[in-house]
């Protein structure tokens, strides 16, 4: 029996680790935190596993302790000012040649728009264009109706689109 938890568990952590990381990204802007708020949520959602394997949807219940992590995280680095010194640190890090600068900019200017999103149309947006979910997926796993998911979506897509525009990105 708990070769059979571990083995779901395994296939749920692989199937979601990606979906996760990239939600979670859009929130802190940081890979190196966003790695530790994945692993934090898959820690709290193995110890409860039991009960979250047989939920209707354990993927929004995994998307939503991630998203409360990363609140968390990012409420408590502001108080502390820490969010600046990690920003530096990574942007430091990076070289870039020519050809990844350009690249880099287009994400950047990609990412800053989808921050600028309300929670609910970055979410949507994410799930659907990046992680490749349908919008009936997408609206199952965020625990939406139908409609009200094509309506994030139609509505963060316009102003992500109005935003690049207006940045003379596209």
């Amino acid at each position: 029996m708990e070769n059979e938890l571990e083995r779901g568990f395994t296939d749920f952590y692989k199937s979601n680790r990606g979906l996760l990381y990239r939600i979670l990204r859009g929130y802190v802007r940081s890979n190196g935190t966003a790695e530790d708020l994945v692993s934090e949520a898959f820690i709290r959602v193995y110890g409860h596993w039991v009960r979250v394997r047989s939920m209707e949807n354990a993927v929004g219940y995994l998307v939503r302790t991630g998203v409360n992590l990363a609140k968390t995280r990012l409420t408590r680095d502001k108080f502390l000012g820490w969010t600046q010194l990690e920003h530096v640190g990574e942007t430091a890090a990076r070289k870039y040649t020519e050809e990844a600068f350009f690249i880099g900019e287009e994400n950047r200017l990609l990412e800053e728009g989808l921050t600028a999103l309300r929670e609910e149309e970055r979410n949507v947006i994410i799930m659907k264009d990046i992680d490749g979910r349908t919008l009936e997926q997408t609206a199952e796993v965020l625990g939406l109706k139908l409609p009200t998911a094509k309506s994030l979506y139609r509505r963060g897509k316009l102003k992500l689109m109005k935003s690049l525009e207006e940045k003379d990105a596209l």
